[in-house]
């Protein structure tokens, strides 16, 4: 369904496979969007204990996969099967084992577990919203249950007598 008076348009999330609408009805300019934090090789190099196969200056801004990959992604290969893929992605740099390091025609970060090394990047590049500290409605808490400041227990959680929570914990959905 269109916006009245606008025009929706659909727009990617950088490859984590999601897409919104966004309408431009009745806005005069635009919202920028926030920017992306973008690390250098070597920045992620020396933070994840890798070394830096070519330009170490190469910066990023997201991870993605060898096929979507655009020059501000970073991605992974932990499997000899995919390094044919190396010959065509756009990525700007890959992370990969010391034993397939030289098949890499791009900069690349070389890590004994490349897929950690990748999980632990993403973490920084793509970072999980803050939760908002509280207890949700469908919280069951007993009342001899202790919580710290800052704790956020989510739907549908449980915290028994005698549990004690320290500060700034966050229960995700369904914890028991």
């Amino acid at each position: 369904m269109n916006p009245p008076n606008g025009v929706e348009r659909r727009v990617s999330d950088g490859a984590r496979g999601r897409t919104a609408a966004h309408s431009s009805a009745g806005v005069a300019d635009a919202t920028p969007e926030p920017e992306k934090p973008a690390l250098s090789l070597g920045e992620l190099a020396r933070r994840f204990g890798c070394t830096v196969q070519g330009d170490a200056t190469v910066r990023v801004t997201h991870v993605s996969t060898l096929e979507d990959a655009d020059a501000e992604a970073i991605t992974f290969v932990a499997n000899p099967r995919y390094l044919p893929l190396l010959a065509s992605t756009h990525a700007g740099a890959v992370i990969l084992s010391v034993q397939h390091a030289k098949d890499s025609p791009i900069p690349a970060l070389v890590a004994r577990n490349p897929y950690a090394v990748y999980a632990r990047i993403a973490s920084v590049l793509h970072p999980l919203p803050a939760a908002d500290p509280g207890v949700h409605p469908s919280a069951v808490v007993a009342r001899g249950a202790r919580l710290e400041r800052g704790v956020s227990v989510g739907p549908g959680c449980v915290i028994e007598e005698g549990a004690s929570i320290g500060p700034n914990v966050v229960l995700g959905p369904q914890c028991v």
